[in-house]
């Protein structure tokens, strides 16, 4: 049953990260009351009192649903839930870090055989960008959504 359940949040950790482009420490910031799951946005707090709204795709809330359903709203260890708890949480039943993304990263291109630098969330948060201006996004829309100050094209332009 944990395997079941830390396959299903692991899951439900990539496609979001896939999905919005976020940074590892804000999928691990993300409480219950930041996700709104009938209209599929993600609401990421910001230094102060911005928030940034990412929209999840089908597959990436699928996932995400799948995952608080069966395992995180339901029998989960702890009684009554709030939005103010943590929508990730590890084994322990204790809200994930960084470092815990980062050896869940390290597992997967171990299984997969992927002995190449720089495989991990910032990979797929370059993804996203890349695909937001492949299908014609807009740069400065696209700064806003990363929750970025400065310009990520000549990060972009190495890939």
């Amino acid at each position: 049953m944990l395997a079941e359940q830390a396959t299903a949040r692991n899951r439900a950790i990539l496609w979001v990260l896939f999905d919005t482009g976020m940074r590892a420490t804000e999928i691990c910031a993300l409480r219950l009351g930041d996700v709104d799951l009938e209209q599929g946005i993600v609401s990421v707090q910001e230094k102060g009192a911005t928030v940034r709204r990412l929209t999840l795709g089908h597959e990436g809330l699928r996932h995400l649903l799948a995952y608080l359903d069966n395992y995180r709203l339901g029998a989960a260890v702890g009684g009554e839930r709030t939005d103010e708890d943590s929508l990730f949480l590890s084994e322990a039943d204790r809200p994930l870090t960084k470092s815990r993304i980062t050896l869940l990263f390290d597992r997967l291109k171990q299984r997969a055989g992927i002995t190449r630098k720089g495989v991990g969330p910032a990979l797929l948060r370059e993804s996203f960008a890349m695909r937001y201006l492949q299908t014609g996004g807009d740069l400065d829309a696209l700064w806003e959504l990363l929750g970025q100050k400065e310009s990520l094209l000549p990060q972009l332009c190495h890939l």
